[in-house]
C-alpha cells in the first residue's frame, strides 16, 4: 500500500492513533482502454470496451472514510441528512416517456449502505423515488397480478375515484398523490415488465 502524509487526509490530522495510515493497493489489475485512455478493472471487462462512450466524473471525492455515510453522500450530497437521490431528481427534472414503466430504475442484487436512501426522493414526489431491480426470474418483487385483468381494472377504478374523493378534501397532499401514481404504475408494470426484462430475445450484441 501507499502511505499518506499526515496533513494529507482531512480525517486524519489531529487525531490519535492515526499517526500513520496505508491507502490499501488494488486486488486487481488496471490497464488503460480506448482512445481516453481510461484505466478500467479487470473486474469489468466488457465495461473497458465501451470506454469511450461513458462520461466519467474524475472530481468527485469524499473526505468521509465511513462507508455509510460516503454511500449517502455520494448519492443524494448530504452525508447525514437524507436528500433526494440524483437518479429522483433526474427523474423529476426529465420525467419519462414510457408511463408503464418508472422513469428511475436502481440495479441492486443486495441493499447498499445507507439501504433505500440512495435511491429515495425525500420531498420530491414519491414517484421519483428509484425501483429496485434484482437478478433472476423475478427481478422486480410483487409484480405479477394475483387476479384476472378485468377484475383488477374494476379493483383500481374503484380505488382511484374513493383516492380522489380523499384528494379532494386534503388538496396538495403529496404524499396521497403519489401513492396514487405508483399504484397507476404498478398496474402499467405489469404488463410492461415482463417484456422489458425478457432477455431470450436478444442478440449477443
Amino acid at each position: 500500500g501507499k502511505e499518506i502524509a499526515k496533513g494529507g487526509h482531512p480525517e486524519i490530522q489531529n487525531r490519535p492513533g492515526y499517526e500513520r495510515i496505508f491507502l490499501k493497493a488494488p486486488q486487481w489489475q488496471f490497464k488503460q482502454y480506448g482512445q481516453c485512455g481510461k484505466e478500467v478493472s479487470s473486474l469489468f471487462p466488457e465495461l473497458a470496451r465501451c470506454v469511450d462512450d461513458i462520461a466519467f466524473i474524475n472530481s468527485m471525492h469524499t473526505s468521509h472514510s465511513n462507508h455509510y455515510n460516503a454511500t449517502l453522500g455520494m448519492h443524494t450530497g448530504s452525508f447525514t441528512v437524507t436528500r433526494p437521490s440524483i437518479g429522483a431528481w433526474v427523474s423529476y427534472g426529465l420525467g419519462t416517456e414510457n408511463q408503464n414503466l418508472p422513469s428511475f430504475i436502481v440495479i441492486a442484487p443486495h441493499s447498499p449502505y445507507a439501504g433505500g436512501q440512495v435511491w429515495g426522493s425525500d420531498f420530491l414526489p414519491g414517484a421519483h423515488q428509484g425501483t429496485r431491480v434484482v437478478p433472476g426470474s423475478n427481478p422486480v418483487p410483487n409484480i405479477t397480478p394475483r387476479v384476472s385483468g378485468k377484475l383488477q381494472e374494476l379493483e383500481l377504478a374503484a380505488l382511484r375515484r374513493r383516492n380522489q374523493q380523499h384528494l379532494a378534501r386534503q388538496p396538495g397532499n403529496p404524499e396521497l398523490a403519489a401513492r396514487m401514481r405508483a399504484f397507476e404504475t404498478a398496474f402499467g408494470m405489469q404488463m410492461a415488465v415482463p417484456e422489458a426484462f425478457d432477455f431470450t430475445r436478444e442478440t449477443d450484441a
